[in-house]
């Protein structure tokens, strides 16, 4: 499912993303990108097809 405490330890450690400062980092670069969109402190992937990929690959 769709997590909205990227952040928290427990999902730092579970898979594997750093410091929580490097996945604020990541997800500001995503926005930039327009990969993800933040709506009410929840992330969001607009693009139909990435998350369907996503889902697939990662087992999200």
């Amino acid at each position: 499912g769709v997590n909205s405490e990227f952040t928290s330890q427990e999902v730092l450690r579970k898979y594997q993303l750093g410091s929580s400062a490097n996945v604020t980092a990541v997800k500001r670069a995503l926005v930039k990108k327009e990969l993800i969109e933040i709506e009410h402190r929840r992330t969001v992937i607009p693009d139909p097809v990435l998350k369907i990929w996503l889902k697939r690959e990662l087992g999200l």
